[in-house]
C-alpha cells in the first residue's frame, strides 16, 4: 500500500513536469518558423534517436519479452500519435486555435470513461466533477477567442477535427498504460519511429530552419518536448490511475496560455485567470484524494481474524503421544 502511494505520487509530479512542459512546445513551434507537419518530423526524428542512443546505452532494447500483441499495439499506438498530430493542426487551420484548443481538451472525458470501461477502475462522482470544473476552467482561459465565431462549414469541420484528435490521443494513453512491462522509454521510441515513417513522405525538405536561432527550436523540440516529455509523460501514464490522469492533463492549457502571455505580451484578463484558478482547484483537489482507496481493515475483525487462525494452527498440531514404561 505505501509502496503504491510512492509511485502514484511519483507519478502524478512526472504528469505536471510533462504537461507544463508540453504546455511551452507552442512557442518554440512559433520561433521555428516551421509548418506543423514539418515540427512532426523533426520531433520524431529528434526524439526517436535520442531515445534510441538512451535506450542502447541502458540496456533497454533487449526485446525478447515483447510479445506479438504487444508489437501490435505499439505500432498502432504510433499511428494514432501521428493521426492526433495531423487532425489537432486541422483543427486550428479551419476552426481556429481557441475552439480546437476546447475541443481537444474533451480528451480527459474520454480517459474517465475507459478507466472502469477497459481498467475496472472505480470513477468517483468528486472526479467527474473535477473534470467538469477544469473543462470549464479552459473555455474561461480561451473565451476570447470564441468570442465572435462564426459557425460555418469549415468551422464544423475543424471542430470534428479537433473531436477526432481528443479520441485519438485517448487511444494512445490507453494503450500505453495497457503495454505494462515494457519501458516507457521503448514505448515512446517505437511510436516515434512509426510517426517517421509516416511523415518522411510529406517532409517539406525545401523549408528547412534557416537560422541557428531556427534550429536551435528544432533541437529544443526534439530533445525537451519530445525525449524528456515522453519520458515523463509515459512513465506517469503506466503508474496513475485514468482518474489522475484525465485531471492532470489539465495543467497543459495553465501553461500554454502564461508562456503566451510571457512570450507574446498576449493579454490575459479576468476570465482568463478565473479559469486558470479553477483548473489548478481541481488538480490540487484530486491529487489530495482521488480514486478508489484500498480499505483499511477492522482492528477488530483482525484480531478475531488472527484469534481464528491461532486455534486452527493449534488444530492442526498432533497430540502427544504416550508410551508405557516397560
Amino acid at each position: 500500500m505505501i509502496e503504491s502511494t510512492k509511485n502514484e505520487n511519483v507519478g502524478q509530479l512526472q504528469m505536471i513536469i510533462g504537461m507544463a512542459m508540453s504546455g511551452t512546445i507552442g512557442l518554440f513551434v512559433i520561433w521555428s518558423g516551421q509548418n506543423p507537419f514539418n515540427v512532426g518530423f523533426w520531433r520524431c526524428l529528434i526524439g526517436g534517436l535520442c531515445l534510441l542512443m538512451f535506450c542502447f546505452a541502458k540496456g533497454y532494447l533487449k526485446l525478447a519479452h515483447v510479445s506479438r500483441m504487444q508489437w501490435v499495439l505499439l505500432a498502432v499506438s504510433g499511428v494514432l500519435l501521428v493521426l492526433n498530430w495531423a487532425a489537432l493542426f486541422a483543427s486550428y487551420l479551419h476552426a481556429g486555435i481557441g475552439v480546437g484548443t476546447v475541443i481537444y481538451n474533451t480528451q480527459p472525458f474520454f480517459l474517465l470513461l475507459a478507466g472502469p470501461l477497459i481498467f475496472g477502475e472505480r470513477i468517483t462522482l468528486k472526479q467527474v466533477l473535477l473534470a467538469i470544473l477544469a473543462f470549464s476552467g479552459v473555455i474561461l482561459i480561451v473565451l476570447p477567442a470564441l468570442l465572435g465565431v462564426e459557425v460555418d462549414l469549415l468551422f464544423l469541420q475543424g471542430a470534428g477535427f479537433a473531436l477526432l484528435a481528443a479520441m485519438l490521443y485517448s487511444g494512445v494513453t490507453i494503450i500505453t498504460k495497457k503495454l505494462t512491462g515494457i519501458k516507457p522509454h521503448v514505448v515512446a521510441m517505437c511510436q516515434l519511429g512509426v510517426g517517421l515513417v509516416f511523415l518522411a513522405p510529406i517532409m517539406a525538405f525545401d523549408q528547412m530552419p534557416q537560422t541557428s536561432i531556427q534550429w536551435l527550436c528544432v533541437v529544443v523540440m526534439g530533445v525537451f518536448h519530445t525525449f524528456l516529455m515522453y519520458i515523463l509523460i509515459y512513465s506517469a501514464y503506466q503508474s496513475l490511475p485514468m482518474g489522475k490522469i484525465a485531471i492532470l492533463s489539465y495543467v497543459y492549457p495553465i501553461v500554454a496560455v502564461i508562456a503566451d502571455y510571457f512570450a507574446f505580451g498576449h493579454e490575459v484578463g479576468g476570465w482568463q485567470w478565473l479559469g486558470i484558478v479553477m483548473i489548478i482547484t481541481a488538480g490540487v483537489a484530486n491529487a489530495r484524494n482521488s480514486g478508489a482507496r484500498a480499505p483499511q481493515p477492522d482492528p477488530l475483525q483482525k484480531n478475531k481474524q488472527e484469534g481464528q487462525a491461532e486455534l486452527a494452527c493449534k488444530a492442526d498440531i498432533p497430540p502427544p503421544v504416550r508410551t508405557q514404561s516397560p
